[in-house]
């Protein structure tokens, strides 16, 4: 039973024992012998009857309470599709390039969508855990051969760095081409020339922390950035690189680790993904190297970036280890043909079963097709989402309609006895059909076929990784291996039944009305709310996207303690002439201290990108980042969703 029925059911006892009384008070000739009904002196069969009584009606009452929640759940899934479902495992994964591979010269490119499975399966099931690959991979022939924090401008001034008056401390990074294995001999003919990566993309794998520091140096306090090699004589080159050329990883368009859906906010998704999995934001790109290192006659080169503060514990903390190539975030989400829905007259929905072979192993996230097939058709004929309009002239009357319910699972009766062998229990999913007058062509459906984003339910909780060998393989080709640097994260259930189970401390109609109040943030927004509104709507917001039952998550959003929004004007260059532009400034002001162990940098920074992509028409916005501690930490310039306003 879940908490709110047994809370309707205390409810309902208390009131028979009390109401019985005063009823005996109020109206002696009829109802004198209830006056005795206390639960100090009662006969035991006549309590029963009354906790029998107290049963149906908490039913009543908890049924009347689903059809509200019945209700909001498909207005928020029609709203935010997808937000109410469980979250799945998250993982990054680095790849081993074979560098012995001549095709690695030209570089090879593994695709965002592409899967990668474990190389541990388990022993029972024979089951693997496989994952999507959220952003493409370049496989180039170069390793990270060192890399070091400088914590004065000494040491790039040593090697014939020219860093200028305001570098305070510096990064290196030294990139080396291979065409063997690590401490193999090396071909004497590999230059850089022959191999002109266009962008390198470093993950941090080093403490959060720490990791999160590094990102503030290279975002907030860059200087200078150089490339440097050695010629044929040995003399130490250099080739600026522009700073704007560096940009963070994980908020390119159609790198969430969601299911992409465009009726949803991506900003939303962006504040689900740093609640959910804050790794995938650490590191950084360097792109439109291609043209740069085109004429770099060396076997390797070094990446220099300056910087304008220091921190001087990076010094002893950054190593080679820290950077890695050929990295990825994951998610354990996958397309699935399901097995096929029997339709029966005298049910009315219908359970989704991904493999019957093996129920537990797998759990739908997502319906992406439904096609019904007829008893005397061979095609299939498509079933739209409820709500929906019909395509291919299919006229409103005529269209087969589908709805979807996710319930909590219920334990298998081995459970029950022996234990589960994870905390995370999961959902089941139903359909509900809704056919036309007459059904179609006359015929009734019998079977329904359904293909959805299934995970692999509670696997991915205790999977073993870093243990020396490869953790993962590419589908597509299984000599290509990977190694998990971050993660998995275990799954987390779907918000409601987290609130049905007692894992919140809201109940599931204070839970869904936290939900519906996500329409007065599009309708209102930041800057029409007075006074201190503006930093409690933001809370307010960010909650609701978070697992609140975490203690340092909720110590992080309380760490927000001002959002001041300002008009501003800020000039614009078009084509042909400069103009003026309005936006506005929003001003966020953090406690570091709620961020021990993370950095608050963090948080700014998805922040800037979630009130860039909120930003109105015809309008930017300009975030700026500030420390209650150590003043301002970045201000980042206006943009306008995901184009530069300036």
């Amino acid at each position: 039973m879940n908490r709110e029925f047994l809370e309707f059911y205390d409810r309902e006892l208390k009131i028979l024992y009390e109401r019985s009384q005063e009823f005996a008070e109020e109206f002696p000739g009829v109802g004198k012998r209830l006056g005795a009904l206390t639960e100090e002196k009662i006969d035991p069969a006549i309590g029963g009857l009354l906790e029998g009584a107290a049963f149906m009606a908490a039913r009543v009452q908890l049924k009347l309470k689903s059809e509200f929640d019945t209700f909001t759940v498909e207005l928020i899934e029609q709203l935010l599709p997808g937000f109410l479902a469980p979250t799945p495992s998250f993982a990054i994964a680095q790849a081993r390039p074979d560098y012995a591979n001549p095709a690695l010269k030209n570089g090879m490119r593994l695709k965002a969508g592409q899967y990668i499975e474990t190389a541990f399966m388990e022993r029972e099931r024979r089951v693997a855990c496989r994952y999507r690959l959220v952003s493409d991979i370049h496989l180039w022939p170069y390793a990270v051969a060192s890399a070091s924090y400088h914590p004065s401008a000494a040491p790039l001034q040593a090697q014939g760095f020219d860093c200028g008056p305001t570098v305070a401390s510096g990064l290196q990074i030294d990139l080396e081409l291979r065409d063997n294995a690590e401490g193999q001999p090396r071909a004497a003919d590999l230059k850089v020339s022959a191999s002109p990566a266009d962008e390198f993309t470093f993950h941090l794998t080093g403490p959060m922390s720490d990791a999160v520091s590094l990102c503030e140096q290279v975002f907030s306090r860059l200087e200078k950035v150089a490339i440097r090699y050695l010629n044929a004589a040995g003399d130490p080159r250099f080739i600026l690189v522009d700073p704007a050329s560096i940009e963070p990883v994980g908020f390119r368009r159609g790198e969430s680790l969601f299911s992409h859906d465009n009726r949803f906010f991506g900003g939303f998704n962006q504040l689900r993904e740093y609640f959910a999995f804050p790794a995938k934001y650490l590191g950084f790109r360097i792109c439109g190297l291609e043209r740069l290192l085109k004429n770099v006659d060396a076997s390797g080169v070094s990446l220099l970036l300056a910087f304008s503060d220091v921190v001087p514990r990076l010094a002893s903390m950054v190593k080679g280890a820290w950077f890695a190539l050929y990295a990825a975030p994951v998610t354990n989400l996958f397309d699935m043909v399901c097995a096929p829905v029997p339709v029966r007259s005298q049910e009315d929905e219908f359970p989704v079963i991904p493999d019957r072979s093996r129920t537990l192993d797998y759990e739908v996230y997502k319906i992406l097709d439904v096609t019904a097939q007829l008893p005397r058709s061979k095609e299939a004929v498509r079933v739209f989402p409820l709500y929906s309009a019909p395509t291919d002239n299919v006229p409103l009357a005529h269209a087969p309609y589908y709805s979807v319910r996710r319930l909590e699972r219920q334990r298998t009766n081995r459970e029950r006895r022996f234990g589960m062998r994870s905390t995370y229990l999961g959902t089941e999913t139903f359909l509900s059909l809704r056919e036309p007058p007459g059904g179609i062509d006359g015929e009734h459906v019998r079977t329904l076929n359904v293909r959805a984003l299934v995970t692999n339910r509670h696997l991915t909780d205790q999977l073993p990784v870093r243990r020396g060998s490869p953790d993962f393989f590419l589908l597509d080709d299984t000599t290509i291996q990977f190694d998990c640097i971050a993660g998995p994260t275990p799954p987390r259930e779907s918000v409601l039944v987290g609130a049905r189970r007692g894992k919140s401390s809201e109940s599931t109609g204070a839970l869904l009305w936290k939900l519906v109040s996500l329409l007065q943030f599009n309708h209102l927004g930041l800057a029409s709310r007075p006074g201190k509104q503006p930093v409690n709507a933001l809370q307010e917001l960010l909650m609701v996207f978070s697992d609140t039952a975490n203690a340092f998550i909720e110590r992080q959003i309380r760490g927000i303690l001002d959002v001041a929004v300002q008009p501003a004007v800020r000039k614009v260059r078009l084509q042909d002439r400069y103009a003026v532009a309005r936006g506005l400034e929003v001003t966020v002001t953090l406690d570091e201290n709620a961020f021990e162990g993370q950095g608050a940098f963090l948080m700014g920074m998805v922040l800037s990108r979630f009130l860039n992509e909120y930003a109105g028409l015809n309008s930017f916005v300009e975030t700026v980042i500030v420390s209650k501690q150590r003043d301002l930490l970045k201000r980042w310039p206006p943009e306008i969703g995901e184009r530069a306003a300036l």
